[in-house]
C-alpha cells in the first residue's frame, strides 16, 4: 500500500490561529497513487500537475473575504470556483441541526458552525457536491485542502468521507488545533453523475462540543485523470 506525506512549511493563518509549527501529515492510499500535489501544482483548474493529473475543482478560500453565505457555488458566485471543461458546476454546503450559522472570521475563511456527535446527531458538516457535463464522464483521484478552527479543538477533528460509498468510510481524520494541509487520495468511479465529498464534524481529538470550523488560507482542489488525447 502507497501512502501520501506532505511536509508542510510553517506560516501563520490569516486572522486564524498561528501554527505552533510545522505540520506533517500521512495518509494512506488504498488506490497506490503515490505521491503528492503540491498548493496549486496544477497550474489552475484544467492544468496539468507533476504528478500526471488535472485540476477538476478549485474552490478559491484565499479568494474570499469571510462574509460568503454557507451555501455557495459556481453559479452563485463564479469567482470564488475554476472548473475544468468537463466539469459543468461545483456547490458547497453545510448543514449543522443545531446550529445553522455560518460566521465572518475574516478573509480566507469558510467557518460554519459545527457540532460533532455526540451531542448533536447527526453530526454537522461541510459538503462539496461536483457535476460533471452530460456525456464527459470523471474520475476524481486527490483532493487537497486546508482546515482549522475559529476555536481550536472545537469540534476537535474533521472527518473526510464520499459519497463513492454513501459516506459511510472515513478517508481521513484531520485534528482541527491548528491550521493543517492534507492530500487525500480520493478515486471515485469513472462516470458522469455527480459525486461528493463530506467533511463531518468529530471528537476523534477529545469531546470539546462544537463552533466554527472549516477551511483556512489555501483553497480545496480536486484533481483526476487529463481527458483522453
Amino acid at each position: 500500500m502507497g501512502r501520501l506525506v506532505l511536509h508542510w512549511v510553517c506560516v501563520f493563518a490569516l486572522g486564524v490561529v498561528p501554527l505552533g509549527g510545522c505540520v506533517e501529515v500521512v495518509v494512506p492510499d488504498p488506490g497506490g497513487n503515490g505521491g503528492t500535489s503540491g498548493e496549486g501544482g496544477a497550474g489552475g483548474a484544467g492544468g496539468t500537475g507533476g504528478n500526471g493529473l488535472v485540476e477538476l475543482v478549485r474552490v478559491r478560500v484565499s479568494a474570499m473575504d469571510g462574509s460568503e453565505p454557507a451555501n455557495i457555488s459556481s453559479a452563485t458566485h463564479p469567482g470564488l470556483f475554476a472548473l475544468d471543461p468537463r466539469i459543468e458546476a461545483a456547490e458547497i454546503t453545510y448543514l449543522n441541526p443545531n446550529a445553522m450559522d455560518k460566521g465572518d472570521e475574516g478573509p480566507a475563511t469558510f467557518f460554519p458552525a459545527l457540532t460533532p456527535d455526540p451531542p448533536q446527531n447527526p453530526a454537522g458538516y461541510i459538503e462539496l457536491t461536483i457535476t460533471p457535463a452530460a456525456g464527459e464522464p470523471i474520475a476524481a483521484r486527490q483532493v487537497t485542502y486546508t482546515t482549522s478552527a475559529k476555536f481550536p479543538n472545537n469540534p476537535s477533528s474533521l472527518q473526510l468521507r464520499s459519497s463513492e460509498d454513501s459516506f459511510a468510510t472515513v478517508l481521513s481524520t484531520i485534528q482541527t488545533d491548528q491550521e493543517r494541509t492534507e492530500t487525500v487520495p480520493a478515486n471515485t468511479t469513472l462516470g458522469d453523475a455527480p459525486f461528493a465529498f463530506r467533511w463531518i464534524a468529530g471528537n476523534d481529538f477529545g469531546e470539546n462540543g462544537g463552533g466554527n470550523s472549516g477551511f483556512s488560507t489555501n483553497d480545496i482542489v480536486v484533481e483526476g485523470d487529463a481527458p483522453a488525447p
